[in-house]
């Protein structure tokens, strides 16, 4: 069970705010670096665009939630867990429980998909996808896209959603929504249609993982496991496709 949590409700209100303002600002800069171009080429732009929604939604988030900690006087260790009896046995546990959740979180993905086609919708790709996508990204940008994917991204997203929603809302008294609610949010967040139903228990599972050890550093592991098989699976699609097609 995840331990009482000492902050207040003013503080988290705060901090969401805070988030929600950054986000807005950088969704704000992409639009006028799509007026501006700054001499780039599409593919260039869009590159540019997708790192500074990064820096301004999961790059903010831990600067905001550093100011947060601080002024709930708490530490990152005591607010998530992060000295648990075997960090060692926490992270492999995480690990685990991605390769697990991988193959329903696909096959969520795929039944979305097929659903949205039925339905005659079409839903826009992320432009992270559509980045990874294109043969011609240089070496040095997929690195870096990389790092943020499968690094930055869990730990700011877990500190955020599971790390201060989650318990904040079930300390209140709402258990269901605490679960329900952050794990739809967090999913929404991703402004994809097909990727909502796997987001979702993507974060689900990764609440009880919370729950269950009381340190973020498992559902941290899970997280950038299924963030690492995606981004790996969307850089290498052609020949995983073409290896498929042969066999």
């Amino acid at each position: 069970m995840v331990s009482e949590k000492s902050w207040s409700l003013d503080a988290v209100a705060r901090l969401f705010l805070g988030v929600i303002v950054t986000l807005c600002c950088g969704m704000g800069l992409t639009g006028l670096l799509d007026a501006v171009k700054l001499g780039l080429s599409p593919d260039q732009l869009q590159f540019v665009q997708m790192i500074v929604l990064v820096v301004f939604f999961q790059g903010a988030a831990l600067v905001w939630i550093a100011v947060f900690l601080r002024q709930s006087n708490i530490s990152w260790r005591a607010a998530f867990g992060l000295r648990p009896p075997s960090r060692a046995r926490a992270v492999a546990a995480g690990l685990a429980v991605g390769v697990m959740v991988l193959p329903f979180a696909w096959l969520l993905q795929w039944i979305s998909e097929g659903l949205l086609e039925w339905l005659k919708i079409n839903p826009v790709a992320q432009a992270a996808v559509k980045e990874l996508q294109n043969a011609a990204l240089p070496v040095p940008e997929k690195i870096l896209f990389g790092v943020l994917t499968i690094l930055l991204a869990p730990i700011a997203e877990e500190a955020l959603f599971r790390g201060i929603l989650y318990p904040t809302i079930k300390q209140a008294g709402h258990p269901r929504w605490a679960l329900w609610g952050t794990s739809v949010v967090f999913g929404i967040l991703h402004f994809n249609l097909a990727t909502l139903a796997p987001l979702v228990f993507l974060a689900v599972v990764l609440a009880f993982l919370y729950e269950s050890s009381d340190s973020l550093l498992t559902p941290i592991a899970t997280h950038s496991m299924f963030n690492a098989a995606n981004f790996f699976y969307l850089v290498f699609t052609d020949p995983i496709n073409r290896l498929l097609h042969l066999s």
